[in-house]
């Protein structure tokens, strides 16, 4: 009778314990329901949801830097240079702000037409448009440039008399340096006789000043090899 009952109890203690087991189970044994329940398969949603996360954020990145690369990289920088360019072109701008707005100008991206416009505008004042006559050279007639290019931005040969174009190849002193054989030529604009102002290109071959005149007047170069090898500028205060 104890036997039997101590057989039941052990019997009833051994049911509670698989059944304990059984409920344990599924934690015990995670291959057989963990991975094929709904929370087990969130693991794998949120590693797919996670990537493409990071996809489009990289597809953001990369349209950001793509809109950005489209435009200035700094559009304070771009709009500042806009407002120069405004101050320059408007004729009632103050001569020490027209000299602050020239000289503050970065990398040349405005046509050569800009300054034309200005320099052959009698609406402007003869030092305004002097000032622009010489920033056109200063940023336009750049090494290398051939005198032909040049003449097709710019009606040099109507902005100079022939007496205001000077011979400076063998003179003391001039602002380019003296390399190779090329001419130089100093270019003086309309200002008072005390005032020595002048362009002064340097060219890769020898021109004299007549043929250099004759090509000014009919903008067609018969050498079409001559270049400005380099421009220099000095531009003195009436």
């Amino acid at each position: 009778m104890v036997t039997r009952r101590l057989s039941d109890s052990w019997s009833m203690h051994d049911k509670a314990r698989r059944l304990i087991l059984q409920r344990r189970l599924p934690l015990s044994h995670p291959k057989k329901r963990v991975f094929s329940t709904d929370i087990a398969a969130r693991p794998r949603c949120f590693a797919s949801c996670g990537a493409v996360v990071l996809r489009s954020f990289g597809l953001a990145v990369l349209c950001f830097a793509t809109v950005c690369d489209c435009h200035d990289a700094n559009p304070r920088i771009q709009s500042a240079g806009t407002a120069r360019l405004r101050a320059i072109a408007d004729a009632s701008t103050r001569d020490t702000d027209l000299i602050r707005a020239i000289h503050s100008l970065g990398a040349v991206n405005e046509p050569a037409s800009f300054w034309t416009a200005i320099i052959g505008n009698p609406e402007f004042s003869s030092t305004h448009r002097r000032r622009c006559l010489f920033a056109f050279f200063r940023r336009h007639a750049y090494a290398g440039i051939t005198l032909n290019e040049l003449l097709q931005v710019g009606s040099v040969g109507e902005w100079f008399d022939d007496d205001q174009i000077v011979d400076m190849t063998h003179a003391s002193k001039v602002p380019v340096s003296r390399v190779g054989r090329g001419s130089i030529y100093a270019f003086r604009p309309e200002l008072p006789s005390s005032n020595d102002s002048a362009v002064y290109l340097r060219f890769s071959v020898t021109i004299s000043k007549e043929e250099l005149i004759s090509v000014l007047c009919a903008k067609v170069v018969r050498r079409p090899e001559v270049r400005i090898e380099e421009t220099g500028c000095a531009e003195f205060e009436d």
